[in-house]
């Protein structure tokens, strides 16, 4: 039987950098405001910083995804896999329901800036889109997969790396001008609340299926 675990005890350095990227993102809001902060985020741009975000923004969150699945199938328990598509599924069902049933009429950057007159550097080949801004899909993913990789590998100090891996998917959505800084702090929190509660339903909901390896071969 499974250990019951304290998730802040097992992710102290993964929570810790989250929580500085929340305080941080919160910071500059209040500071510069949603609409000039992106338009002070978007003067720094460089031709690597476009090829980077245009590629990492989506080969990152499919990437690790693919390899959570695979990984944890041929090496982890069922345990483990309940954690990440019970996540990944709910959290896009809360998300689509948020979007389309609150925010449908609130733009993204792209769109919300060209109706203001306002001109912001694009990133060539990136497609741009109107609906849908909060919170950022993108972000919801990124931080239950680096997570649920936290959870599976167990190191320490891979969270660190792995917290970061994170965030630069979430500074790439507003890079991109797929989202504001607030869609991609909505998204992240969304994502690791939705997290912690399915750990802790899976700690208290302790079913022996779930300590069996996914292959058995």
């Amino acid at each position: 039987m499974r250990k019951k675990e304290d998730l802040i005890l097992k992710l102290p350095l993964y929570f810790a950098i989250y929580g500085l990227f929340i305080f941080l993102g919160i910071t500059l809001l209040a500071y510069f405001g949603k609409d000039n902060l992106h338009i002070y985020f978007n003067k720094f741009h460089t031709q690597n910083f476009d090829l980077f975000f245009k590629y990492y923004t989506n080969i990152s969150i499919n990437f690790v995804l693919i390899f959570l699945i695979m990984y944890i199938f041929l090496k982890r328990t069922w345990y483990e896999m309940t954690l990440l598509l019970v996540s990944y599924g709910l959290s896009s069902l809360i998300n689509t329901i948020i979007k389309r049933g609150f925010f449908k009429d609130v733009h993204r950057p792209t769109y919300y800036f060209e109706m203001k007159n306002v001109k912001l550097h694009l990133v060539e080949g990136v497609q741009n889109q109107i609906p849908y801004t909060f919170p950022s899909g993108h972000c919801i993913n990124a931080f239950i997969f680096f997570a649920v990789l936290c959870v599976v590998f167990k190191n320490k100090w891979l969270q660190i790396p792995l917290a970061i891996l994170a965030i630069l998917v979430a500074i790439s959505r507003v890079y991109l001008s797929k989202h504001f800084v607030l869609d991609a702090i909505g998204g992240s929190f969304l994502g690791m609340f939705i997290f912690i509660l399915v750990y802790y339903f899976l700690q208290i909901y302790r079913h022996p299926f779930f300590e069996k390896r996914c292959n058995t071969k």
